[in-house]
């Protein structure tokens, strides 16, 4: 077994649980269920991005810890740029009203696809997880 693994996850889980609580308070409209979905996405990114960059900085248990800081910062910075704050912020009400008018002509709802495409993305950190571990440090 691959011997830094418990402190790559260590890493990983506290490094997701302080960037997912800066995401959470940055956010207008937040609940559980968004500090929630933070954790998840931040934690498979920074797990997955901090074993596949190579190691450089100050090391504590047996493995450097910065690269999975620098990774968290930058998902965090990427998320909360993504996300909008308030829903009304771009378009008046009379523009949204019009284009959820529009939106629910056609079937859809705006967002509809928005759990797929997270559970593709938390599929593909965790299959990068797992290529790591599996064949890489072998």
């Amino acid at each position: 077994m691959y011997p830094y693994f418990l402190a790559e996850f260590l890493f990983s889980f506290i490094s997701g649980v302080a960037f997912a609580l800066l995401a959470f308070f940055f956010q207008k409209n937040r609940s559980a269920l968004d500090f929630a979905a933070y954790f998840v996405v931040l934690f498979l990114f920074i797990w997955a991005g901090g074993v596949w960059i190579r190691p450089f900085g100050p090391a504590l248990l047996g493995v450097s810890f910065i690269r999975f800081l620098i990774v968290g910062l930058v998902a965090t910075l990427f998320i909360l740029a993504l996300a909008p704050n308030r829903r009304d912020r771009f378009f008046p009400r009379r523009v949204r009203r019009e284009m959820l008018g529009n939106s629910r002509e056609k079937g859809t709802q705006p967002g509809a696809r928005l759990p797929l495409l997270t559970g593709i993305i938390i599929a593909v950190f965790i299959a990068l997880i797992i290529l790591w571990y599996a064949v890489i440090t072998e």
